[in-house]
């Protein structure tokens, strides 16, 4: 091999070496970014009632929680779970009406959850932006929570109801949970809380929120209502038992 085949040689041999260091570099990089990212999607396996299901968990950008007003459980909690619901919603009163106390007394009342509701009312739904209204008209009485129950426990009995008897009955559940009556039916008909459900809307278009209710848990979308068996399955997936 003469000197100038030699210096080729070399030549290509250095070009290599370096594009191999930096194809692992690159490759380092790659795995890092994925590592601090999660996986964009997230499949969890649980059993119920003997026969095996799958639910999928997929990540979304930004923070669903940020502006929430209905806040249940401890600050320090570990994880942070984001429901999207419809008081009109079936699935929604299915999921408040058969497993939300068991989730609460599991998870939320014992700090290894904290819960955000958040109102998506529906449009094919023709009472649902008012119940979300008389929702936030009980919050100021402190009394949302009381009035989230009983939206949903009654679910059956407004939901085909015209405009003006649902008013009726929602004036009848403020004295249920003991709201200042005049109070709410002032709140009622004003518009107050129209830009806070349009920014609890706007929060749930923005992660790609199809279908009521949908939850984000951990930085995940969670696009149905699942039994308790699920929802263990799915907070042990963040750490949660």
């Amino acid at each position: 091999m003469n000197s100038s085949t030699r210096n080729v040689f070399l030549l290509v041999l250095a070009v290599i070496a370096v594009t191999g260091v930096g194809l692992i570099v690159a490759s380092q990089r790659s795995a890092a970014s994925t590592s601090s990212s999660g996986a964009a999607v997230k499949t969890v396996s649980y059993t119920m009632q003997g026969q095996p299901q799958t639910v999928r968990l997929t990540k979304i950008a930004g923070d669903a929680f940020s502006g929430s007003r209905f806040v249940r459980g401890a600050d320090t909690a570990p994880v942070t779970v984001v429901e999207f619901a419809d008081y009109e919603c079936p699935a929604c009163g299915v999921f408040a009406t058969t497993t939300e106390a068991q989730f609460k007394a599991e998870f939320i009342d014992t700090g290894k959850v904290r819960v955000a509701f958040r109102d998506f009312p529906l449009s094919q739904h023709q009472n649902a932006p008012l119940a979300a209204i008389a929702a936030s008209c009980a919050n100021v009485e402190k009394r949302w929570e009381a009035m989230h129950d009983l939206l949903f426990r009654s679910q059956a009995q407004w939901s085909e109801s015209s405009s003006n008897a649902f008013k009726a009955q929602l004036i009848g559940y403020a004295a249920q949970i003991g709201l200042d009556g005049n109070a709410f039916q002032t709140c009622l008909s004003s518009n107050q809380f129209n830009n806070a459900i349009q920014a609890d809307m706007d929060a749930g278009a923005a992660v790609g929120l199809e279908a009521t209710p949908t939850f984000i848990v951990g930085g995940y979308r969670l696009s149905s209502a699942l039994p308790i068996e699920g929802l263990r399955a799915v907070l042990l997936e963040f750490g949660v038992k």
